[in-house]
Parts: C-alpha cells; sequence; structure tokens
C-alpha cells in the first residue's frame, strides 16, 4: 500500500511541475523579440551621448567615415555592427521608467541609430550601463517602455569619443 501512495505522490508531484512549466510567463517577464538588424543595409550610424556632439558615421565607397569626412576606424565600425547584430535579449529587467537612472539610461544613456541608403531606421535605441556579468548590457528601444540585457557588452564601444573612432593616419619617413 505505500508502495502505491508513493507512486501515486510521484506522479501528481510530477503532474504538477508539468503544469506549471507549461504555463504561459506572466507579462513583466515576457521576453522581448528583437530583430537583428542587416550589416549589409546599415550605411548610417549616429551616436548620440547627452552634452557631446553626434558621432556621425557613414558608409562611402566602401569605407566608414566620420561625418566630417576623415575616415574612421574600420575594425571598429564593423565590431559594433555585428554585436548590433548579433545581441539578443537574455531577460527583461523592467517596464517602468522608475529605474532609469540606475540602469544608466537617464542622463548617461546614449542613443544609437542605424539607418539605410533611403534613410530608414532599422534600429533605434539607447544603450544604458554595463550588466554586473559585464558580459550584458541593458537597453531600450526608442518608443519602448521594457528595459532588457542583451548578450553583448555595448557600453565601451558607444562611449567611444569622436577622436577614437578616427582611423590614425601613418606618417611616411
Amino acid at each position: 500500500m505505500k508502495k502505491v501512495a508513493w507512486a501515486v505522490s510521484i506522479l501528481v508531484l510530477l503532474w504538477a511541475v508539468l503544469w506549471l512549466w507549461q504555463q504561459p510567463t506572466s507579462q513583466s517577464q515576457r521576453m522581448d523579440v528583437w530583430s537583428p538588424i542587416a550589416v549589409k543595409e546599415v550605411v548610417n550610424i549616429t551616436i548620440q551621448k547627452q552634452s557631446y556632439n553626434d558621432i556621425i558615421l557613414s558608409l562611402k565607397d566602401g569605407k566608414w567615415r566620420l561625418g566630417h569626412g576623415d575616415l574612421a576606424v574600420q575594425d571598429a565600425v564593423l565590431r559594433l555592427l555585428d554585436d548590433l547584430a548579433d545581441m539578443q535579449v537574455i531577460r527583461v529587467v523592467t517596464r517602468k521608467h522608475d529605474y532609469d537612472a540606475d540602469l544608466g539610461l537617464l542622463h548617461r544613456g546614449v542613443r544609437v541609430q542605424c539607418m539605410d541608403a533611403q534613410g530608414v531606421v532599422l534600429l533605434d535605441m539607447t544603450v544604458g550601463k554595463q550588466g554586473s556579468d559585464l558580459l550584458s548590457t541593458y537597453v531600450r528601444r526608442a518608443g519602448g517602455d521594457a528595459v532588457v540585457a542583451v548578450n553583448k557588452a555595448l557600453v565601451w564601444q558607444v562611449k567611444r569619443s569622436e577622436k577614437a573612432w578616427k582611423a590614425v593616419k601613418k606618417v611616411e619617413q
């Protein structure tokens, strides 16, 4: 009789676990799905930091250039584009604006826009602080409420100075 009671208890427990596992997640924890951008379509990147001039990167004749025409560091631009295209949402951090300052989205946030040749915005988001794991970043899409953690370390890339984006010209001797 004890074996039957144990078997029934285990079956009920398994049923409860499976039932809970199949339940939809709550609205606050539902993962946002971000459509990846196609790197080959991006021809303009605008990086807006508060209290600084916008950094505009444009693809001209197959080379990335700063807004005033100087050659940009090609590897840095391509690394940023690859990370923006490959980033995936790890988790929803909040759907409220109450924590914007704590997450680095208020005064320290950096707006990043990627556009195609027709001026269509492919990606528009604000980059906040780096996650505590140092591998993720808090971001919010323009017009959205959700702050999500993405699986890329974007902060050091988007907070580069304009001088750091500029390619160093080699001096011939």
